[in-house]
């Protein structure tokens, strides 16, 4: 009985904190969109059954102050979860969503990336592999010292919005451990950072002296949103720049938020620049707000070259057909840092570009060719388990 007792009271906690959370969002945007409860209620629901968006996307978004255009171009979650899993089958996102198997991909069809120094997984205990796998303190000691590696940037192999980033500054090697000076001038020992979970040690990209003077501390990016049709033509969803805050080393807006702002498509005018301090906190800027570098109306460098270069990185990934790349600019040209199978949507936050309307015709166009392909049966497909969960449980439970 006290167990019942118990689980009955946090399911009432759990929905008391949910409905909370949802009375303070919903009087939130009465206060600021100056409509009745009922008026916000009818036009979410409206939006719900017609885009299938949930209510914090509905409350982030501010669709209580957006026009009919916004509501209608918008790329919902749900919306995008579906058109995804044609143009980038789940047997394929880890190529994506691992940071050393992208490694791998993009190197192997030509695609430019950060140099790639170490590979740390305590799950390869023993193995050397190409000379860059470690698997413990001493191999990861091992390999660093060869390549004289005096900075570079660690990350979380399965990371995303910036979270675990650790950007070196400089490394003085001792004889069982290494000293390593963050960007923010604290120190850590490689002792401390390894753990159980894996991560890459990489090169710092240098960026375009106009890339730097956004602001200095930070690499900051173009995410590129491209389009991979059946015949070969690649075609653009959203182009939008991201750009760190004084102090930070990443560009994300996970980490204490960011610049962002839309790019012109035909020419690389940077436009609609907002300061990203959190959901239903942005302020719209002509300048970045640390550096006072100007970024209304200022052209992006090389920006044909940027694109053509897109163009054919995608070409290369066809196994990926709506890919969003985080493109660092450099001398040399647009570097590949990252690339994502299931993009995030808040460049939608800055770019009027309809990204939900080329993302959903890319979809459509596969989709004809699908329904017209024979269907093949993958011999060596892994099929579901016939058993449900809780019969599973007792089968593993049982000795």
């Amino acid at each position: 009985m006290n167990n019942i007792f118990r689980i009955m009271l946090r399911i009432i906690l759990r929905k008391c904190r949910s409905g909370v959370s949802l009375f303070r969002k919903t009087r939130k945007m009465q206060k600021d969109s100056k409509k009745s409860f009922f008026l916000l209620l009818d036009d979410y629901l409206k939006l719900k059954k017609r885009k299938g968006i949930r209510f914090d996307e509905f409350f982030q978004y501010e669709f209580d102050k957006k026009d009919e255009n916004f509501k209608k171009a918008y790329l919902g979650e749900n919306e995008k979860r579906a058109y995804l899993d044609l143009l980038n089958p789940k047997k394929y996102y880890v190529v994506a969503r691992n940071k050393y198997f992208s490694h791998l991909f993009l190197e192997n069809v030509g695609i430019k990336t950060p140099c790639l120094y170490c590979y740390y997984d305590p799950e390869y205990v023993g193995i050397q592999g190409d000379g860059k796998i470690a698997y413990d303190l001493n191999t990861t000691l091992e390999i660093l010292r060869k390549n004289n590696v005096q900075e570079c940037v660690i990350k979380p192999v399965e990371g995303t919005h910036g979270v675990g980033v650790c950007l070196i500054r400089s490394m003085e090697y001792l004889a069982d451990d290494c000293v390593m000076r963050r960007y923010d001038g604290d120190v850590v020992k490689l002792s401390e950072v390894l753990s159980t979970e894996a991560m890459i040690f990489e090169e710092i990209v240098k960026q375009t002296r106009q890339f730097g003077d956004f602001n200095p501390s930070s690499v900051n990016t173009v995410r590129i949103v491209s389009t991979l049709y059946p015949d070969g033509e690649v075609r653009f969803a959203s182009f939008w720049l991201r750009i760190g805050r004084s102090g930070r080393c990443v560009d994300n807006a996970g980490d204490g938020g960011n610049i962002n702002a839309s790019i012109d498509l035909n020419d690389g005018t940077i436009y609609n620049s907002i300061q990203f301090n959190g959901w239903r906190n942005i302020k719209n800027i002509d300048s970045h707000p640390d550096t006072g570098v100007q970024l209304a109306g200022i052209k992006v460098d090389h920006w044909n070259r940027i694109k053509n270069e897109i163009v054919k990185f995608q070409q290369s990934m066809p196994i990926l057909k709506a890919i969003g790349w985080d493109v660092a600019i450099t001398d040399m040209g647009p570097v590949i840092l990252e690339i994502n199978d299931f993009w995030d949507v808040t460049d939608q936050l800055v770019c009027i570009m309809n990204k939900r309307d080329e993302i959903r015709k890319c979809y459509l166009a596969w989709k004809s060719v699908e329904a017209k392909r024979e269907k093949k049966l993958y011999r060596f497909e892994r099929q579901n388990n016939e058993l449900s969960d809780s019969v599973l449980n007792k089968i593993i439970r049982h000795e």
